[in-house]
């Protein structure tokens, strides 16, 4: 598969190489990895955001990585380029 350089597609396969890379060095060198990929595109607004830290909570997210989520739920903003020829 190739991508053409500067597309969507070729921006996220850079990005997860870099991912790739950055994971597989941190684990040779012993140390802990967590990542955590959340899928936000068409359901975002859709989410009761209580009842999803509600659960996250009952699955035993707890502590930093929960204020985190919390934080990002409620403080969160975006930025969108728009690139136009």
């Amino acid at each position: 598969m190739s991508f053409i350089s500067g597309s969507p597609a070729s921006d996220s396969a850079a990005k997860q190489l870099r991912l790739h890379d950055a994971i597989r060095k941190s684990m040779a060198n012993k140390h802990n990895v967590l990542s955590v990929f959340i899928d936000i595109e068409k359901t975002y607004d859709m989410v009761n955001k209580e009842v999803l830290l509600s659960k996250l909570l009952s699955y035993g997210i707890s502590g930093r990585m929960f204020r985190f989520i919390r934080s990002f739920l409620s403080n969160q903003t975006f930025l969108v380029r728009f690139i136009h020829d």
